[in-house]
């Protein structure tokens, strides 16, 4: 990705947004100072099963490493929503993420981010 962050459209926004699985990626990195891919694909599978992390199966962990790793992550960090850290080994918000987390805080309410979930 070039230097330059791309700008940002409401319709990108939208777009971002419509998946549930990029929600929770942005919310979840808004409440930590980075995430490993492997931590994202833990705390967003709970969230979408309901159950807490140690209670996920291995394939359930496994398929949401894969979804994330190959296209929202991607996806979001072309947009300029989450960066990589100079390391390479986390992810964290990156500039345009506030344009997000404007909409999901002001937007229609879907159920909370759980951090019951999280243990």
């Amino acid at each position: 990705m070039s230097t330059h962050e791309p700008a940002i459209t409401t319709d990108d926004v939208f777009e971002l947004l419509s998946s549930r699985r990029r929600r929770l990626v942005v919310t979840a990195l808004d409440r930590r100072d980075g995430c490993t891919v492997s931590e994202l694909a833990e705390l967003v599978a709970a969230q979408e099963n309901q159950t807490a992390r140690y209670a996920l199966s291995e394939s359930e962990v496994k398929r949401m490493y894969v979804s994330l790793y190959q296209v929202h992550l991607p996806k979001l960090e072309d947009y300029g929503v989450v960066k990589q850290r100079n390391d390479g080994s986390r992810y964290e918000l990156g500039s345009v993420a506030n344009e997000l987390l404007w909409y999901l805080e002001h937007g229609p309410r879907e159920p909370e981010f759980r951090e019951d979930l999280n243990l």
